[in-house]
């Protein structure tokens, strides 16, 4: 069990790339009981829903017809209110069995679609801004660029082969910016960023 919020989760593969102080303080300024990165929204055909049909989402809670969220973990907040207690209830009550999963991701439950089931069950729009760069196409060419307009880039996806999710230029931005960290930190970047990635978890 996770200690009293409100906290701010950052994904072990998600970098911040600028001071996150702000983000911190608009979040709990504003009084949700939950946020994190909508990739897509709505009632079928949801953008970003690979785990469940967003029908089958909205059903699953007794909520036909209501607003599904295709959302992405790489950070998430949590406030004050029941919505933790609620995912905790859908993970410890197998809500969702491995078997009705469209895809699966390692051998584990994608806290996704736990966190997705309950915004639809308790109507959560969990939407508070792009705050994550995916790095899916070759449109920026420096990580200054992206600093300015996100809070951070994230590792997602597999983290092993030559076609990984994140494209290799951004992968090969990571150590340079991390040893530039540390360094103003007065210490050393060790783990290396293909450390992590070949290390993701898959259980």
């Amino acid at each position: 069990m996770l200690p009293e919020g409100p906290w701010l989760f950052v994904d072990a593969d998600s970098i911040a790339l600028q001071d996150i102080t702000l983000l911190w303080e608009d979040l709990l300024s504003s009084g949700v009981q939950f946020a994190t990165e909508v990739i897509g929204e709505g009632v079928t055909n949801v953008e970003y829903t690979p785990w469940a049909k967003p029908e089958d989402i909205a059903r699953k809670v007794g909520k036909d017809g209501a607003t599904v969220y295709g959302i992405n973990t790489s950070w998430m907040f949590l406030g004050e209110g029941p919505f933790f207690d609620r995912v905790a209830h859908h993970f410890d009550a197998l809500t969702w069995k491995r078997s009705e999963l469209v895809k699966t991701w390692g051998t584990s439950m994608p806290d996704e679609l736990i966190y997705s089931t309950t915004c639809t069950e308790l109507g959560v729009d969990p939407e508070f801004g792009r705050r994550v760069f995916f790095g899916v196409d070759n449109s920026e060419t420096r990580l200054s660029d992206i600093a300015s307009k996100f809070e951070f880039i994230t590792l997602y996806g597999n983290g092993r082969g030559t076609k990984t999710l994140v494209k290799r230029r951004y992968i090969d931005m990571i150590d340079p910016y991390l040893q530039r960290v540390y360094k103003h930190l007065g210490s050393v970047h060790i783990l290396k960023v293909q450390q992590v990635l070949n290390d993701k978890y898959l259980g």
